[in-house]
């Protein structure tokens, strides 16, 4: 059996609608004619939001110098395009946080390796003088066609992970958190196209993406590689460098130091994920 996009996207009307402030959030992000202090205070409505905006500009994500308290401040700071960059990311919380009964899947650990690989995607963006923002939000919802399945075709999931514990010897009975086959991504680019998320974002899930996109691909495989062998120490293999290093050359893009990359994105993940988790 396969899934079609008209049956996910038939699921996806069935779910409740987004928050109202979120909405009115993302309404005003994209109007010319809004401020700050009217963004802020749509803020206001939602604590959640609100906590989360002021803990995250305060955060080493965003390197400020200065600590801020008032929300249509960090809304200035922070600017647009990383606050849409948020409110995708709650969005998405808000609707997949937890599995449901019987999910074969470990959504704590999905979320955190999620955010890990988002935290290192960022800072390897960054050092190739790509978009991080986008990169970050990228990394952040590279596992989302487990979660989509697990939710909507749990049937099919399953016969999935079968095949892959088999492949991997893991246990059958083991909750999976990671698997990456970007044959299911078409997936992910649904539902963030039926949810209007910013094409460069929907791009780097589509089957035939266009160049910038594959280079972020290019990211999330070589993060995933890496943060999957890191030593207690923290240090990456040679090989996986060896290797990361040929895949950025053999993709146009430039080199970057690696390790640098983990030693920055592992503290960032840390700082990052008692204000997205608790």
């Amino acid at each position: 059996m396969s899934i079609t996009e008209a049956e996910l996207v038939e699921h996806l009307k069935k779910l409740p609608p987004l928050p109202e402030p979120l909405q009115q959030v993302l309404r005003f992000l994209n109007d010319a004619q809004s401020n700050w202090a009217k963004i802020g205070t749509v803020m206001l409505k939602d604590p959640v939001l609100t906590g989360r905006v002021l803990q995250i500009a305060n955060s080493s994500f965003y390197g400020l110098h200065r600590q801020v308290k008032d929300i249509e401040i960090a809304c200035s700071v922070l600017g647009a395009e990383t606050l849409r960059g948020l409110v995708y990311t709650l969005i998405l919380l808000s609707k997949f946080r937890h599995g449901q009964e019987n999910s074969v899947i470990d959504y704590d650990l999905l979320w955190r390796n999620s955010l890990r690989t988002a935290c290192l995607v960022k800072k390897i963006a960054r050092q190739s003088r790509q978009d991080s923002t986008a990169a970050f939000t990228i990394g952040l919802f590279h596992l989302l066609d487990l979660i989509i399945q697990d939710y909507f075709f749990s049937d099919l999931l399953k016969e999935r992970l079968k095949k892959y514990r088999i492949e991997n010897s893991l246990a059958t009975d083991e909750k999976i958190h990671y698997l990456i086959d970007t044959e299911y991504w078409w997936l992910t680019a649904t539902l963030l196209e039926y949810w209007q998320f910013p094409e460069p974002i929907v791009s780097v899930f589509r089957q035939v993406p266009d160049a910038s996109a594959s280079k972020t691909k290019v990211f999330i495989v070589v993060s995933n590689t890496i943060l999957s062998s890191l030593g207690t120490d923290g240090k990456i293999p040679i090989d996986d460098i060896t290797n990361a290093t040929t895949l950025f050359e053999e993709s146009g893009l430039s080199n970057v130091d690696f390790q640098e990359c983990v030693d920055d994105s592992e503290k960032l993940y840390h700082e990052m994920a008692s204000g997205m988790f608790g």
